[in-house]
């Protein structure tokens, strides 16, 4: 996924590797979660109908429910117009 992968790049240019492997580290456990429980994140239907959000750090995952699966949809940074990208 591009914005897992560009939040790694930033992170690591910013801030280097151990702080990159943390950050990945917190998302991954958070995606992990996300399967476990979907329902820990919040509705966002005034977004986009069926999304849900759940924050992680400085960023926001996007995600909707689908015949018992969790579709990734973004991963945006709090800051961003989260409209415009999604």
């Amino acid at each position: 996924m591009e914005d897992l992968l560009s939040i790694g790049r930033y992170t690591r240019k910013q801030w280097g590797r151990a702080q990159q492997i943390r950050y990945l580290t917190q998302l991954d456990s958070a995606f992990h979660d996300l399967a476990d429980q979907p329902d820990i994140g919040r509705a966002c239907d005034d977004i986009r109908e069926g999304y849900f959000k759940y924050g992680v750090g400085k960023h926001v995952i996007f995600y909707r429910q689908t015949k018992g699966l969790i579709e990734i949809i973004r991963i945006l940074h709090g800051r961003m117009d989260i409209e415009q990208h999604l």
